[in-house]
C-alpha cells in the first residue's frame, strides 16, 4: 500500500511540474564562450533553463560575434606596421683578450657603456633592446642576416710606435672567435666561425698615404685601414616573436690579444626587419 501511494504522489508531481512549464521554453543559457575569428565556437560554458525567456538573461551575458569586436577596437591590432629596424648591441673587447661576450643580454639602461667619451650604463649609442634578451609585446623581428663591426683601439692615423696598430687588431680579430646565436630552447641558429665570417655591409672608404724623410730617426706618419670584408652574411629567414628569449655569444678557447694595449669595441648586428602593431 505504502509503494503504492508513493507512486501516485511521483505521478502528481509529475503532473504539476507539467502543467507549470507549459507556456515555457527550454533553452541553453551562455554564460561563457571562446570564439575563433571565423565565429567557430571552441570552448562553451552555460546551462540548461526552463522559463520565462524574459528572466533568462539575468543569469547570462550575450555572446559577441567577431564583428561586435572589431567595431569596439581602440587599436588596430590586427594591422602589422613593417620597417627595416636591425637589432644592434656592442661589448669593449678587451687588449689582453676576452674568452666570452654576451650580446643582447643588457638592454638600455644596464650594463656598462662602451661609446667612446661616455660613462654609466648603457645607451641608444650602445644598443637598441629595450628589454633583456627578448622583444618586447607588439614587437616580432624577421632576421635575415648577421654582421660584426671591430673597431681597434687605435685610429686609423697613427705615427711612431703605433704604426700597424689598426690593421694588426683587426687582423687578430678576425682570425679567431665562434659566433652562436640561439633561440627560444637554446637552439642554435648561427653557430660559425671566424668572426671574419660576418663582415659588415657598410664601412669607411680610405685613401692611405705615408710621409717620411731619408733621415735614420724620421717618425713615419701612417694612414692605414682595415675591416671585415667579404659576402655579408644571411641566413634563412628566422621569425623571433614578441617575448621568445634570444641570445647570442661569441666565444674564444683561449685569450686573443690585440697588438694594441688600448680596448677595442665590438658591435653585433642583426639585419631583419621589425613587425609591430599599426597605431
Amino acid at each position: 500500500m505504502k509503494k503504492v501511494t508513493a507512486v501516485l504522489n511521483w505521478l502528481l508531481a509529475q503532473a504539476a511540474l507539467y502543467e507549470a512549464m507549459k507556456g515555457f521554453q527550454k533553452i541553453r543559457v551562455i554564460t561563457r564562450a571562446v570564439l575563433d575569428w571565423d565565429g567557430k565556437v571552441l570552448e562553451e560554458e552555460g546551462y540548461e533553463y526552463f522559463g520565462s525567456v524574459a528572466h533568462a538573461s539575468m543569469n547570462g551575458r550575450p555572446i559577441l560575434t567577431t564583428t561586435q569586436l572589431q567595431n569596439h577596437l581602440t587599436q588596430v591590432g590586427a594591422i602589422s606596421d613593417v620597417i627595416w629596424a636591425p637589432l644592434y648591441d656592442s661589448n669593449s673587447y678587451p687588449s689582453t683578450g676576452s674568452l666570452q661576450l654576451n650580446f643582447f643580454a643588457l638592454p638600455i639602461g644596464q650594463g656598462t657603456t662602451s661609446a667612446p667619451g661616455a660613462t654609466g650604463t648603457k645607451t641608444l649609442a650602445d644598443t637598441n633592446m629595450t628589454a633583456a634578451g627578448q622583444l618586447t609585446m607588439g614587437n616580432d623581428f624577421y632576421m635575415t642576416g648577421q654582421e660584426v663591426l671591430f673597431f681597434p683601439g687605435e685610429n686609423p692615423g697613427t705615427q711612431g710606435t703605433t704604426a700597424g696598430f689598426f690593421l694588426n687588431d683587426t687582423w687578430v680579430f678576425s682570425k679567431s672567435g665562434v659566433l652562436t646565436l640561439a633561440i627560444g630552447s637554446n637552439r642554435n641558429y648561427i653557430q660559425d666561425g671566424p668572426l671574419g665570417q660576418f663582415p659588415p655591409i657598410t664601412r669607411l672608404a680610405v685613401a692611405s698615404a705615408i710621409a717620411g724623410s731619408g733621415a735614420a730617426t724620421t717618425t713615419i706618419n701612417e694612414s692605414t685601414y682595415a675591416v671585415l670584408a667579404g659576402t655579408p652574411y644571411s641566413i634563412t629567414p628566422v621569425y623571433i616573436t614578441a617575448t621568445l628569449g634570444f641570445q647570442e655569444t661569441m666565444t674564444w678557447p683561449a685569450l686573443v690579444a690585440t697588438i694594441s694595449p688600448n680596448a677595442a669595441r665590438v658591435f653585433s648586428r642583426l639585419d631583419g626587419y621589425l613587425i609591430r602593431n599599426a597605431q
